[in-house]
């Protein structure tokens, strides 16, 4: 007697924001590893990304949680009126909303939850997900420090700027004056207690690995998985380089603070200065509203004054490949210690060498003197010695370009999460530490004797949303 196929298994993803809407390393990775999965016969896959009213008004109505994005099956957004960056909390959602994202995971009753973020969506969801899909798989890809860190989860110091080894109560509280130590002691029990929902995290980059390693996450339950990257993205292995002298450099990705586009200025500065002007620096990128007053100024300045700046706005991910290919070196001058940078795969990707700052994730990524060239992080004399050398060392481009290791493809990405993540045997339960402040029972969304009553959340009922299951499934 001939078995039934096996049923798919079902994955929820979740992103702080979809990628289509505002782009950022973080929501990119996680959206090519959901249509990675989407495009398995063995997985039905769902992506439901925060949307900021204030950001994106007319997109979600006010009356509903959670819309279908651009009449996509499987892809959806959920409505976010305001977070408390602080507590990670989703503040806007009242009672009947929560009921609703209650509505929309015990109709999907997804296997496997995988969590990108918690920004905006709100740390909250992790409990939910927990009472609505008691039996799931809760996987956690912590991109950046947000946990450990308030400063945007950056590790840097808010007053000078400089870098961060660690958090405690008190170096917080210096940082975030209005706050107190004991506040942060809070922040860090609510953090950790929501965690504890957590079956697997995945950290792209051994250095962030070890970082949360250092703040108590336990070995058995984190595990090193690279991003991977989808085809339409990727060039073939020896792409020429873009000019003969090897002169034109690249910096793409978002126009803030924090990414050293204030240090690259003045890197093409010092270089004009000391009349080396026969190279070009090419920039595309978004998000510079975002950037403080001060390097919104000085960025359109130069833009202005120097000739080898060019601004060429925005861009999106198919468009990749063109702009790759239009410049010799990338140059990724973060000043915070950076995760596992989209750009520098992309730079990779095209075999094209990248000069970085000597920290942190990139430092990890980029081999110095192999595959590209470390300066000294915040330094412009040091990036603008690392530009000169590209300019003038004979077969250095050919060199740095021929090391460049391959890319891991979504693909392998997929096959690595389902391994030790999505379908792996978990270590043997044991007790974790749950400790909540006393208000928590006031937070708290449901008891998780609830979740066996599906009447007691309703969805709501407008075209787009549908409390059976089957409406939600595409069809296979």
């Amino acid at each position: 007697m001939l078995r039934p196929p096996a049923k798919p298994k079902r994955l929820l993803s979740i992103a702080h924001f979809h990628p289509d809407i505002l782009r950022g390393g973080a929501q990119q990775a996680g959206y090519e590893l959901f249509k990675g999965f989407d495009s398995l016969e063995d997985y039905v896959a769902f992506f439901l990304a925060g949307s900021l009213r204030q950001l994106q008004p007319n997109l979600i109505p006010r009356d509903v949680a959670i819309i279908r994005h651009d009449g996509r099956a499987n892809e959806f957004l959920l409505g976010v009126d305001t977070f408390d960056p602080f507590w990670l909390s989703n503040t806007g959602l009242a009672g009947g909303e929560w009921r609703d994202v209650l509505g929309f995971l015990l109709a999907l009753q997804p296997d496997v939850i995988h969590f990108n973020h918690v920004v905006n969506t709100g740390i909250e969801l992790l409990h939910l997900a927990r009472v609505a899909c008691p039996k799931a798989r809760i996987v956690y890809t912590l991109h950046e420090f947000v946990p450990i860190c308030h400063a945007n989860g950056q590790m840097v110091r808010t007053r000078r700027q400089g870098l961060c080894d660690r958090a405690s109560f008190s170096r917080c509280a210096l940082c975030f004056p209005d706050r107190r130590p004991d506040e942060f002691f809070l922040r860090d029990r609510w953090i950790r207690a929501q965690f504890t929902h957590v079956d697997r995290f995945v950290a792209p980059s051994r250095f962030l690995l070890r970082r949360y390693f250092e703040w108590g996450i336990a070995e058995d339950d984190i595990v090193f998985i690279d991003y991977g990257r989808l085809a339409d993205c990727r060039r073939p292995h020896g792409a020429p380089a873009s000019s003969t002298q090897r002169s034109r450099f690249g910096f793409l990705g978002q126009l803030i603070d924090c990414k050293g586009l204030d240090c690259l200025i003045d890197a093409v500065a010092i270089l004009v200065r000391r009349e080396i002007t026969d190279f070009e620096v090419r920039i595309h990128g978004a998000n510079l509203e975002s950037a403080t007053e001060a390097l919104q100024s000085k960025f359109a300045a130069a833009v202005e004054t120097y000739d080898q700046l060019k601004f060429l706005g925005s861009y999106f991910n198919y468009e990749l490949p063109r702009h790759t290919a239009a410049v010799d070196w990338f140059v990724v001058p973060s000043v915070w210690w950076e995760n596992s940078p989209l750009v520098i795969q992309e730079a990779f990707m095209a075999r094209r060498p990248v000069l970085c700052s000597n920290i942190g994730g990139m430092a990890e990524k980029v081999r110095d003197g192999v595959d590209g060239v470390h300066f000294a992080m915040g330094d412009a004399a040091s990036l603008a010695d690392a530009m000169a050398r590209c300019l003038t060392e004979p077969g250095l481009w050919d060199r740095l370009a021929a090391n460049i290791p391959d890319i891991m493809t979504v693909e392998e990405a997929v096959e690595q999460h389902r391994e030790l993540c999505f379908e792996n045997d978990l270590p043997e339960a044991r007790r974790r530490q749950l400790w909540e402040a006393p208000w928590a029972d006031a937070m708290r969304i449901t008891d998780a004797s609830d979740a066996a009553e599906p009447k007691a959340a309703p969805l709501r009922q407008p075209e787009h949303c549908s409390a059976s299951a089957d409406k939600w499934l595409p069809d296979r």
